[in-house]
This record gives structure tokens, sequence and C-alpha cells, in this order.
């Protein structure tokens, strides 16, 4: 029986398919699954070896120390996600702002030393941006999981 190379090649594009579409493990994807956190942080425990199990355990910790928090006290961790949401309102705002006046600099032919000035602070605004999108995704994981508090 022979196999004909379009159905080789239509397997073999489908088998990559499915090994691509395997979510990696990021703190934010953790935080949005816990149960996939929790199973992790078990595997972890057994083979601490692993190369991502430090950043796991990490997220564990401050998914518990987050969940221990909102059980404590709900309304002051509901005062927080206001704050934290309205801080990443501001920083959104200002990671706009940096990269038009980038943009701005960048069309004016500048110094080497101008522009990378520019570019330090277009950097430091999205890392500012990003680090509190994660703080925001964390704060309303812990919401969201019924299981609060612990792992």
């Amino acid at each position: 029986m022979q196999i004909s190379k379009l159905k080789v090649v239509t397997l073999i594009a489908f088998m990559l398919l499915l090994v691509s579409c395997k979510q990696s493990l990021t703190q934010d994807y953790l935080l949005q699954h816990p149960d996939v956190l929790q199973k992790e942080y078990t595997r972890c425990q057994g083979n601490g070896e692993d190369s991502i199990c430090d950043m796991v355990i990490q997220t564990a910790e401050e998914f518990v120390k987050l969940s221990n928090r909102q059980h404590d006290d709900p309304e002051a961790f509901g005062k927080e996600i206001i704050e934290a949401e309205t801080k990443l309102v501001n920083s959104k705002g200002n990671l706009q702002k940096v990269r038009q006046a980038f943009q701005k600099i960048k069309a004016e032919n500048p110094s080497d030393a101008k522009l990378k000035a520019a570019q330090d602070q277009l950097d430091q605004a999205q890392e500012a941006y990003k680090t509190q999108l994660h703080y925001v995704k964390a704060l309303l994981a812990v919401v969201s999981d019924a299981s609060s508090p612990g792992l």
C-alpha cells in the first residue's frame, strides 16, 4: 500500500499544528488558569529540577498571597483592584504619549544620543504598562477563582 505524498504532508502539517497549539506556561497564563497552576505546582514539588518550576512556585506564592488578602478583606481588595485599573489606564495613556513623542523625535533625524534617550523612555513606559497589566490580571484572576484561598 502506497501513501501519497500529499497525505504524508497533510499528516505532518496537522501534527505540527497540534504541537504548536499547546499553551506555553507564563505567569499570566498560570494566574488565569488556577487549575493548571495547581497541577504544575504539584508536579514541581516532586521534581524541583525542572527549569520552569521556579516561575511556577513564584506564581503560586503570588496567587496564594493575593488570595489570602482577598479572603481577609474583600472590600479593601476590591478598592485595590479599582486603583490598579486606574493606574493601568494612566500607564496606557502615558505609553501612548511617549510613543508619539518617540515617533516625532525619530522623524526629526535626531542625534544618536537623543534617539537613545527617547528609546529608553519608551522602553520604560512599555515595561511600566506591562507590569501594571500583569498586576491587574493577577488581582482579577484571584477574584474569579472560586477555590480561593490557597493552592
